[in-house]
């Protein structure tokens, strides 16, 4: 396991963005390995040693199994409704729904951030797809952390700008409605 009170990887051990950005499309979904309600057709890219260190760092299985498999990160084509909010630390997350009246048929996103808001981001659209807008309009910071089984706390500001985002796309969706 890392011991990461050094604080420090040798260089070969250093990681890059692009390494673990690869870009999927909305809508697809992970191998077959893990224990969320979706169909299964897509592996992650993730090495063992960066899963060792989320894990140290706090982050559940479940947590890491999202961000190895960028579960909903993408483009969606022709979106219902999309929006963007920064949180206070500056990680910006854009939020997609495709609406069919209340139902929301998909959901995808888009981020600049940590691996918190990857994380609570892809478990809110997993949390919102295929349910109505009152459903999901209460959903807040704790369901989402809930839901992943484990973050560090320090990214609990992650889960909490997730939930504003979803409360910022039905907004819009509501003013569109009028």
């Amino acid at each position: 396991r890392w011991d990461i009170r050094y604080g420090f990887l040798r260089k070969s051990q250093i990681f890059k963005a692009s390494d673990f950005m690869q870009m999927k499309q909305p809508g697809k979904h992970c191998r077959g390995i893990c224990k969320l309600q979706h169909t299964c057709s897509l592996g992650g890219t993730m090495d063992e040693m960066r899963k060792e260190l989320l894990s140290a760092l706090g982050y559940s299985d479940k947590a890491i199994h999202l961000l190895d498999t960028e579960l909903h990160y993408g483009v969606m084509e022709n979106p219902t409704v999309h929006v963007k909010h920064q949180a206070g630390c500056g990680d910006v997350l854009f939020l997609s729904l495709d609406l069919d009246g209340e139902l929301i048929r998909d959901a995808a996103f888009q981020f600049v951030g940590c691996s918190g808001l990857q994380s609570s981001a892809s478990a809110l659209t997993e949390m919102i797809i295929g349910k109505r807008i009152p459903e999901v309009e209460g959903i807040r910071m704790i369901d989402v952390v809930k839901w992943l089984e484990g973050i560090p706390e320090n990214k609990y500001e992650c889960a909490e700008a997730a939930s504003i985002t979803l409360r910022k796309a039905i907004e819009h969706w509501r003013e569109m409605q009028n």
